[in-house]
């Protein structure tokens, strides 16, 4: 069970880390139309 709670736990930081991701990457580069930003 240890492992699951740990594993659910990763992938919500994975998560908030792709979003907190795609946030600088789109306010870098804004004239880059390629990079989907919807996040």
């Amino acid at each position: 069970m240890k492992n699951a709670e740990g594993r659910n736990e990763y992938m919500d930081l994975a998560k908030e880390a792709n979003l907190i991701w795609h946030q600088i990457v789109c306010q870098k580069s804004k004239n880059t139309p390629r990079i989907n930003c919807r996040a």
